[in-house]
């Protein structure tokens, strides 16, 4: 995928999650932290519950219709806000309605019909911070690989005080190792920054952690004069890729960059809040169940912890040729 493309399709086709229980007033704030040049559509996924409509088999067919037609235009009034910020900057905006059991093969369906390019789906204050990237999502991801913004108004009661800001602070995590085409793909998450963020007022950091094994594993002497050879070099390595991503990308080069010893989910979520970061930048290797089960994620280890919104990049699929 070519920056050209990025820079076309990142952010013209928005689709918003919105629940009962969405803080209406703190999400129509944070939209106000998404590139606006190039969205031309944005639309809104309402979700519902069935006892929301109050079916029950006993009612007549007209009675159940008035009733959804209700509760259609409560919610409407609910989101409000959110439909006059699309007045507002003039996008294109519909609604589209879905029941939570069946919301999931809604959302897949749209998105692969629609070719949405970001997925916003603000926290909701009844959620579990551990439950904000939950079994759905990590399907979404896998099925769809459509950017998916997590804006976090789980800390607001009320509508947030907006207050201009002459920057946003974005944190990209990066995992640049040598010849490791599998698990890394730091180019194309920096490619998609510099398309995403393009001509907004950002300060930029980079971060990479690493985390050898402790030394007092090692029993022998010699053992452990090995090991910290092997550490040395393991860190020059890493050291050599981050300066190759300077080199080859302007962000990187003007931003600020952090080698970090340490486990991600504990010296990054430290970092987010020592330099006050208002977006954390993520890439997603989507895994199978058994891959899941085996080593985990990262990035849901993350995002537990983070305070800040995400912005997850999904790695693509890369065809290769046949020989």
């Amino acid at each position: 995928m070519s920056q050209e493309y990025l820079m076309q399709q990142t952010t013209q086709h928005v689709l918003l999650f919105i629940d009962l229980h969405t803080n209406i007033a703190s999400t129509t704030a944070k939209l106000s932290l998404i590139p606006k040049k190039n969205i031309k559509q944005v639309t809104l996924f309402l979700e519902y519950y069935q006892h929301h409509f109050f079916v029950n088999h006993f009612l007549p067919d007209s009675l159940q219709t008035k009733l959804h037609q209700q509760w259609k235009v409560q919610l409407e009034q609910h989101i409000k806000p959110i439909l006059n910020w699309c007045i507002q900057h003039q996008y294109h905006h519909h609604i589209i309605y879905g029941e939570h059991a069946h919301s999931l093969e809604t959302l897949i369906d749209f998105i692969q019909k629609q070719h949405v390019d970001l997925y916003i789906k603000p926290t909701s204050y009844h959620e579990q911070k551990a439950n904000i990237l939950n079994h759905n999502d990590i399907y979404l991801l896998n099925t769809c690989r459509v950017p998916i913004y997590i804006s976090d108004t789980s800390t607001f009661e009320e509508a947030p005080e907006v207050t201009t800001q002459s920057a946003l602070n974005v944190l990209i995590c990066v995992d640049p190792l040598p010849d490791n085409d599998v698990f890394s793909f730091d180019s194309t998450l920096i490619e998609y920054a510099e398309s995403y963020f393009n001509n907004l007022p950002v300060h930029f950091h980079i971060v990479h952690t690493y985390s050898p094994l402790p030394e007092t594993i090692m029993l022998e002497t010699d053992l452990v004069s090995e090991y910290k050879k092997h550490t040395e070099n393991m860190l020059r390595q890493r050291q050599t890729a981050l300066s190759k991503l300077q080199q080859q990308f302007s962000i990187v080069n003007h931003g600020r960059c952090h080698m970090l010893q340490g486990i991600p989910d504990v010296v990054i979520p430290k970092l987010i809040e020592e330099f006050n970061i208002d977006i954390c930048l993520l890439g997603y290797h989507p895994h199978s169940h058994w891959q899941q089960a085996i080593y985990g994620n990262t990035t849901k280890k993350l995002i537990e912890k983070m305070r800040c919104d995400l912005l997850i990049k999904p790695k693509t699929n890369h065809i290769k040729n046949a020989k």
